[in-house]
């Protein structure tokens, strides 16, 4: 499994770094096979803590092109998270940024087998 990252997401989680490296949001595009292809982001600040139900209503008005999360520098390491039965197959994008130097990219799926755990994925970039 992977994530491919389009150029058009590439150039909004820049955009969005120079704006703030704080951000957290959605991950937007499609699944085919082993592969999720990012097309695009949707910024929206707590994503990581929304709870069941905002969830739940994000997913039904995304439907298939909900791939999961991006967070910014988020501090809390992503591993300790208590996640819910709704995250299970969702990425998350985690994205070091420091100043000065180019954006480092780690990413993960959750997973379920009797306890919740993210499993590592490699990432692909346009271009």
């Amino acid at each position: 499994m992977d994530v491919y990252l389009s150029r058009g997401a590439l150039l909004q989680l820049e955009a969005l770094r120079l704006i703030s490296d704080k951000g957290q949001g959605i991950l937007n595009g499609h699944k085919r096979g082993q592969r999720f292809f990012v097309e695009h982001i949707l910024p929206i600040e707590g994503t990581l803590s929304l709870s069941p139900e905002r969830l739940r209503s994000l997913q039904d008005l995304l439907q298939e092109s909900f791939l999961g999360f991006f967070s910014f520098d988020s501090g809390e390491s992503q591993e300790q998270r208590e996640w819910g039965p709704a995250y299970v197959g969702k990425v998350i994008l985690g994205i070091d940024s420091r100043p000065g130097s180019k954006p480092r990219f780690r990413a993960s799926v959750i997973d379920f087998d009797g306890a919740f755990r993210l499993l590592p994925l490699k990432i692909r970039k346009e271009g």
